[in-house]
């Protein structure tokens, strides 16, 4: 008989992530399971903390951020139009890119729109990518200083538990610090959610598609630049919202 999954501390370990929980009491394996969070009822702030979305972003509703902007005599037409925009891209199955410079609504268009799904009854995971790679170099190091017999998870399973989310939220593409390794990785990820039927992501940076001139005249490194052709022609699958974003004024500036 399967045992039991452990008290939930959803986001505490990389047994939970993904809403997911690894049952290893010698008879499943290591199987992945849902998390016994999530099946009972949870508000939208419980769901989005155990999908690993930061305290700051769970404060955001569309009601609160459209009472945000009014305050600061900003309209909030031009967010609400591009929010809808990225919901409706996410019920059509697809995936999402949101580029753009600093501030300018990106994360919290993201957790948004996760909101939205939610409520649609999907599953949601957030991760920003530095911490994902953070986490798949914590379990190697934790593997190469284990015991012998000592049970570590490993990176594929660290894996597994983010395609599982029919929702995953890449936070901050590019924030990394990039190596052969790290690109690799990131890589693997992104061409197996695009490969799994129902799967959608949405995934945030401040690079542009190519590299290009800043304001003072340096060069700005673009995503095939850091990542490669092949990570390129793989996000260039997802629907791009670049434009629109550009034009909006830096809210972080705002909220001070």
């Amino acid at each position: 008989m399967t045992a039991a999954p452990p008290p939930c501390v959803c986001g505490k370990s990389f047994s939970f992530a993904g809403g997911m929980v690894r049952f290893d009491d010698g008879t499943c394996h290591g199987e992945w399971r849902p998390c016994p969070c999530r099946l009972r009822p949870a508000t939208p702030e419980e769901a989005l903390k155990a999908a690993g979305v930061p305290e700051k972003e769970r404060e955001y509703t569309r009601e609160s951020l459209t009472a945000f902007l009014s305050q600061r005599r900003t309209a909030p037409k031009p967010y609400t139009l591009i929010l809808d925009q990225v919901i409706k891209y996410l019920r059509d199955g697809e995936s999402v890119l949101l580029m753009g410079p600093n501030g300018v609504f990106k994360t919290s268009c993201a957790v948004l729109a996760m909101r939205a799904r939610l409520a649609d009854g999907v599953s949601v995971k957030y991760v920003y990518v530095p911490q994902y790679i953070s986490e798949l170099r914590t379990l190697m190091q934790q593997r190469e200083r284990a015991g012998k017999g000592e049970r570590i998870d490993t990176e594929e399973e660290l894996l597994e538990s983010y395609l599982e989310p029919d929702l995953l939220v890449l936070d901050d593409l590019g924030a990394e610090q990039i190596t052969p390794w790290a690109r690799t990785m990131l890589a693997l990820l992104v061409h197996q959610r695009n490969l799994r039927a129902g799967a959608s992501t949405i995934g945030t940076t401040n690079l542009p598609m190519r590299a290009r001139k800043g304001p003072t005249g340096q060069t700005v490194e673009g995503i095939r630049e850091h990542y490669g052709s092949a990570f390129e022609s793989r996000l260039l699958a997802w629907q791009i919202v670049l434009d629109k974003l550009a034009k909006l004024p830096d809210l972080r500036r705002a909220h001070r």
